[in-house]
């Protein structure tokens, strides 16, 4: 079996468009600037032990040498639930590495929601993740 290394990490997305996602009841947008950063619990340093502790190679990439990346752009809600999660970035050859990242992502634990003026408010994240082969 090969060996793979799995790179993260996480930055709070700049312009991002918002048509595509679901505006809140007053018809607010995800922000893209916030006063606190929405946080996965315990730190990121968690959150990529979850990624590495969770994440499977997908099989046929692996058998057939490709690495790659994928970049996912997320929506951290009110109650750290996160949502509308969508591929910026893929390895077209291992559309599976998508897949297995959406999975790993949603499988995580609820994050602490992004605050603006003391209030929880809905937030833009991106996800760049690299899979290489050793």
């Amino acid at each position: 079996m090969k060996n793979w290394i799995l790179t993260l990490m996480l930055a709070s997305a700049g312009s991002l468009w918002a048509q595509d996602v679901q505006k809140d009841a007053d018809g607010g947008a995800p922000h893209t600037v916030v006063d606190v950063q929405a946080m996965y619990p315990g730190g990121m340093s968690r959150f990529y032990q979850h990624v590495v502790d969770e994440f499977e190679y997908p099989a046929r990439c692996m058998e057939e040498g490709i690495g790659g990346s994928v970049v996912l752009r997320f929506v951290v809600e009110t109650d750290g639930q996160i949502s509308n999660i969508k591929a910026v970035k893929e390895t077209a050859a291992c559309p599976e590495f998508t897949q297995e990242a959406i999975r790993v992502l949603r499988a995580g634990k609820r994050w602490k929601p992004a605050m603006v003026n003391g209030k929880a408010v809905r937030c833009y994240h991106e996800l760049p993740i690299s899979l290489q082969l050793e």
